[in-house]
């Protein structure tokens, strides 16, 4: 068997297929490779091995992984061997600077955004208000076309360890759902109303717009990374496992990971990821979206600020929490975000949801008018300066009688013409 000697390892690492005859003892530890990569040894043993240059054998220990890798042995042991001399007096520490690009950054962390299961440091537990009977249902019938389709990713989801078939007795049985993604595929849900019933909510503090787009007003080098399957990421603790229990025409399975649909997952999960990455600074997560911005008097000091994209890269691969390559956008001037552009000339209002506005039909009735202040407060209020007193349309140009559930409707005064238009709004 021939070794490779590699200088930049601390430690020393050997196939399984190697070893086979070996009595392996516990490695409780996670190898980093040197582009980011992380394996776990199965075991570690010690091997007797021959410097054929001088003869000497010398006992070595090994951590065992089982991958078709090659045989390395690291710096401290190619020293002892006299495979190799480090001259310790020529060395002298850099600082390399590091080019963010799209292709060198998924380069240099594969394990992050090459697909597979993620996890965050939080295991969910769901409570429930005992007071509150529990609901079992049957399955849910579905199209007799999409049976074999439906089949196919229960066995995927089982496959990746998100659900597990369950043959036990279940007090909480809940129904299943099929949606269709935007690509096609189908995507599996459950109906989770009577388990919402139930739950009783943490109420952790999500981030709200107005909180968010404050921090974001200096930025000049903007990164958003979107989190792959972001709510399977938490993984459920056995007991709150069993409450999501759900009937298909395949038997009962149960989530194994935090599902789509209960009223506590998105609190949850918003709760795990801060946990994970709330004390870098510089970021600002919402949702399943993380943003990363650099702010600077110039594009250079700006570029130099978002170097923190690398801690967020490293903190990842840490945890395995693993980023959609495909909707992550890196390094650039301008990102949508949160139906706005952060760009590095400040906030502004995203085109797409202007052209919205301007294509709405006139209102006619109450429900009418009240969604589109709803959107006025939503939207318009964070890209318009004092809209709330300069919005002649809100003061002149309609008038709602509140008491329409006598009958009355909505007054539009031709004169105000179509508000939506406003070169006051727009």
């Amino acid at each position: 068997m021939k070794i490779q000697t590699y200088p930049g390892a601390t430690i020393n690492v050997i196939p399984r297929r190697f070893v086979k005859n070996i009595q392996l003892s516990n490695a409780n530890t996670t190898l980093e490779m040197w582009n980011g990569a992380t394996t776990h040894p199965i075991g570690k043993c010690r091997i007797d091995i021959k410097n054929l240059q001088n003869q000497k054998k010398y006992s070595v220990e090994f951590m065992v992984v089982d991958e078709p890798l090659t045989p390395v042995l690291g710096r401290k042991a190619a020293e002892h061997m006299q495979l190799i001399t480090v001259n310790y007096d020529n060395l002298a520490q850099i600082h390399a600077t590091h080019e963010f690009t799209e292709p060198t950054l998924l380069t240099d962390y594969p394990a992050v955004f090459h697909g597979g299961l993620g996890t965050l440091p939080i295991v969910v537990h769901l409570h429930i208000d005992d007071t509150i009977q529990p609901v079992s249902s049957g399955p849910r019938r579905i199209p007799i076309t999409l049976e074999k389709e439906v089949s196919r990713e229960l066995y995927n989801l089982v496959k990746q360890g998100v659900i597990c078939p369950v043959n036990e007795p279940s007090e909480c049985v809940s129904q299943m759902a099929v949606t269709t993604r935007k690509s096609g595929a189908i995507r599996i849900c459950i109906d989770q109303r009577p388990l919402n019933v139930a739950l009783k909510r943490s109420h952790y503090q999500l981030p709200t717009i107005d909180k968010v787009l404050p921090k974001l007003v200096n930025a000049r080098i903007i990164s958003k990374l979107d989190l792959e399957q972001a709510f399977w990421h938490c993984k459920l603790d056995e007991e709150s496992s069993k409450l999501t229990t759900f009937a298909t025409h395949k038997g009962r399975f149960r989530w194994l990971r935090l599902p789509f649909g209960t009223s506590v997952s998105s609190e949850e999960f918003q709760k795990g990821l801060n946990q994970a990455l709330d004390d870098i600074d510089g970021i600002v997560c919402v949702a399943d979206d993380v943003l990363v911005y650099g702010v600077g008097d110039t594009t250079k000091d700006a570029m130099k600020d978002h170097q923190k994209l690398t801690l967020l890269l490293q903190r990842c691969t840490k945890h395995r929490i693993k980023l959609n390559k495909a909707k992550s956008i890196f390094c650039c001037t301008e990102v949508p975000f949160l139906g706005h552009l952060i760009t590095s000339e400040g906030l502004k209002p995203d085109p797409g949801k202007i052209d919205a506005i301007l294509k709405m039909q006139q209102p006619t009735t109450v429900q009418e008018v009240q969604r589109l202040c709803e959107l006025s407060g939503t939207f318009l209020t964070t890209v318009i300066i004092s809209y709330a007193t300069s919005d002649e349309t809100n003061q002149e140009g309609t008038t709602m009688d509140l008491g329409a559930r006598k009958g009355d409707g909505i007054l539009w005064c031709a004169e105000a013409g179509n508000p939506s238009t406003s070169s006051n709004v727009l």
